[in-house]
């Protein structure tokens, strides 16, 4: 009867921890299909495919960068509506030295709350001539409302870089 019990709580914790597992497969799955749905209304233009992705009350922490250093003391709070209002609502367009990617890198799920860490890489010409290869990092928080996730902030600016070839010459005579 001893070893009964333990093979029945045994196999309802394997249950439980399945469905469990389950569920947050699917709720990452979600996570990665609204980040698609975003960047992809955002190289086609689409301006009612990016705003689906985003609750109303989105807002974005922006982070403002000089000489490649976050400046955290001039972030600033910029509403959804006054990010996406200011948005030209038109298709990418790359050449043959340019282009733009983007991922997910990690998702840390908490009940209705959602972490997801996202990469952006693009590249080609610079104003003055140059091969620019740049990309930034951001933070999404991603809520589920109704059994429905959406984006609800997002942080940028905290890091990047952005590199230029050839370099520009310097003027240190150690080089």
């Amino acid at each position: 009867m001893k070893y009964l019990l333990s093979i029945l709580t045994l196999f309802a914790v394997t249950l439980t921890s399945g469905a469990v597992n389950a569920d947050e497969k699917e709720d990452r799955e979600a996570i990665r299909a609204i980040f698609h749905a975003d960047q992809e209304g955002h190289r086609l233009g689409n301006e009612e495919m990016v705003l689906s992705a985003h609750w109303d009350d989105f807002y974005i922490i922006y982070t403002p960068r000089k000489n490649g250093v976050p400046r955290y003391m001039l972030s600033e709070i910029v509403s959804g509506e006054e990010y996406f209002g200011g948005k030209n609502w038109e298709p990418m367009k790359f050449g043959d030295d340019e282009g733009f990617t983007s991922e997910i890198n990690h998702i840390a799920l908490k009940g209705d709350v959602a972490l997801a860490i996202t990469q952006f890489h693009y590249w080609g010409p610079s104003p003055d001539g140059r091969r620019q290869d740049g990309g930034h990092q951001a933070m999404w928080v991603a809520e589920r409302r109704d059994s429905t996730w959406k984006w609800k902030s997002a942080t940028i600016g905290f890091e990047g870089w952005r590199e230029y070839s050839p370099a520009l010459p310097t003027s240190d005579k150690s080089e």
